[in-house]
């Protein structure tokens, strides 16, 4: 037993019941297994620390720099619609294009997944959308103080910018944490379903039982097992 399914049999075992026996394979049990599953709560790799596809740009890996680039067209209406969407990242994308464009070039496939995030996303709901411009508003502002602190000499005025991005700062995380609350809201509520689901199929094992048997006999339709 390899450590995956090791990890698999004791969530199995954790859950109430042991892993189910691999039978032989039949053409209904194929076709039990091509139907869709019930979903499944998967814990994400982490918290974002920026809104929806906001990721920060980078090199791609070796290989994926081949084919052919985007026309200056092309370049154009991606940035344009960036600026209607993010206009501090694409302010950032613009300035990159004039020191590096070879890693502009790079990073712009990466902003056309950022703009088809921030597109959807208005379409499906347009209050986050809000709050994640919001957002990026703010990111936007408090790295355009911070290239001013850096160019600034030191002195009383420097000391006041510095002490104006602390607030500014601090006032973005509480809107990354408020974001952070409401999906951990969102986990807990689908958590919530998935046991109800657990415990109604646990009221109805007789039943699942005696269907499944029906249907590995080939007297019952096929059943989500």
């Amino acid at each position: 037993m390899n450590a995956h399914r090791w990890i698999v049999a004791v969530l199995m075992l954790g859950a109430g019941g042991p892993l189910p026996a691999q039978g032989p394979e039949t053409p209904d049990r194929d076709r039990a297994e091509r139907r869709p599953r019930p979903p499944v709560l998967e814990p994400r790799d982490r918290f974002p620390d920026a809104p929806p596809g906001a990721r920060p740009e980078r090199p791609f890996p070796p290989g994926r720099e081949e084919g052919p680039g985007p026309s200056p067209d092309q370049v154009e209406r991606i940035l344009q619609e960036l600026r209607d969407l993010d206009p501090g990242r694409a302010e950032r994308m613009i300035r990159m294009r004039e020191r590096d464009p070879e890693h502009f070039l790079r990073a712009l496939r990466e902003v056309g997944e950022h703009v088809r995030n921030l597109r959807r996303l208005r379409e499906q709901d347009p209050a986050e959308f809000e709050r994640v411009q919001k957002i990026q508003r703010m990111e936007g502002e408090a790295e355009q103080l911070a290239e001013e602190i850096r160019r600034a000499p030191a002195g009383e005025d420097r000391e006041r910018m510095t002490e104006k991005l602390r607030e500014r700062l601090g006032v973005l995380f509480d809107a990354r944490e408020a974001g952070r609350e409401r999906e951990v809201a969102e986990l807990e509520k689908r958590l919530a379903e998935l046991r109800r689901v657990l415990q109604e199929r646990r009221e109805r094992k007789a039943e699942i039982v005696k269907r499944r048997v029906g249907q590995m006999l080939g007297k019952e339709e096929i059943l989500e097992w």
